[in-house]
């Protein structure tokens, strides 16, 4: 199949020519390739960013071919968010999935009124534009936080909702929220106060007066705890005692990683900064995408693409 696309792409170099006309081409044939073909257990999900990279992912796809004999993989059923905690910041963080994709900066948006609100400062311009203000606890968590709730509601665009959560430091918050714990806007308060709460390493108070304000629910998913590494109980609300220990202490990354073993989860997807990467290994894993879902706001159309190049064998009746 992927020589079949190498041809595919050869025969298309005249209207490839330009930039403007191998962007649109690309789009419409990921959307096609997408939306318009079956999907088999053997799959493979290629990353690309223009032709000589498509070309040359399709080259290794091509060379490394697959074991006709093997059986087919298992597809994956159960899977787990993964959400990182204080490291996983960078400058200009968000900047393109929020100029890309409406839902992320839908999303982005309205966490950046709650910081207003606040605190009377953007935090956009804190991931955007002012240097060094991710070094800042106070900013880096809410940051994080409404980042991964972007990411989180991105999954879902594409039809991949969590069957299990996990969340590091203040993405544990983030979990929460993808798990029905608290409201998107309650979370980023929380994640306001907290990071706060982590740059001066006092201001209790603060801490305790947010959590009154927040309605605390029952997880919808399993949560994994940040508190005790087991899964969070259901028939109970993780109160405000619980969010003011987890802001104190840190279980052992194994202990979490038991947990999540024992909930029979079979892939993993890491809520992280490369959407697309982490899009392509899920589907992979065998993964039911959505990709209409990879084109909110787009206008694509169909077009003729190659197709697969299934063994045939006569019959006679």
């Amino acid at each position: 199949m992927a020589k079949r696309y190498l041809s595919w792409l050869d025969g298309r170099t005249d209207a490839m020519s330009s930039e403007s006309g191998a962007a649109t081409i690309l789009a419409d044939m990921a959307w096609t390739a997408g939306i318009g073909r079956s999907h088999f257990a053997h799959r493979a999900g290629l990353r690309f960013k223009d032709v000589p990279s498509l070309k040359d992912a399709l080259r290794t796809l091509a060379e490394a071919g697959i074991d006709a004999d093997a059986p087919p993989p298992q597809p994956a059923t159960r899977v787990a968010f993964l959400y990182a905690g204080d490291a996983s910041r960078w400058a200009d963080m968000g900047r393109k999935l929020y100029d890309t994709e409406p839902t992320a900066r839908a999303i982005l948006d309205f966490c950046d009124s709650v910081a207003r609100e606040v605190r009377g400062a953007s935090l956009l311009d804190a991931m955007f534009g002012q240097d060094g203000a991710l070094d800042d606890p106070s900013w880096a968590q809410p940051a994080i936080y409404s980042l991964e709730s972007a990411t989180t509601a991105l999954w879902s665009d594409i039809g991949i909702r969590p069957d299990v959560v996990i969340g590091y430091g203040v993405g544990e918050i983030s979990a929460a929220q993808a798990a029905g714990v608290f409201s998107l806007e309650d979370g980023m308060r929380l994640s306001l106060t907290r990071g706060e709460f982590a740059a001066k390493s006092s201001d209790l108070d603060s801490l305790q007066s947010t959590l009154a304000n927040i309605r605390l629910s029952p997880p919808t998913v399993n949560l994994i705890s940040g508190a005790d590494g087991e899964p969070a109980d259901a028939a109970a609300p993780m109160d405000a005692s619980y969010w003011i220990r987890q802001a104190n202490e840190a279980v052992p990354t194994e202990a979490r990683a038991f947990a999540l073993a024992n909930l029979g989860t079979d892939v993993t997807v890491e809520i992280g900064p490369d959407f697309v990467k982490a899009v392509a290994k899920a589907y992979e894993a065998g993964l039911p995408v959505s990709f209409e879902g990879l084109f909110t706001g787009e206008t694509r159309r169909r077009i003729s693409l190659p197709t697969y190049p299934f063994q045939r064998r006569r019959h006679w009746i």
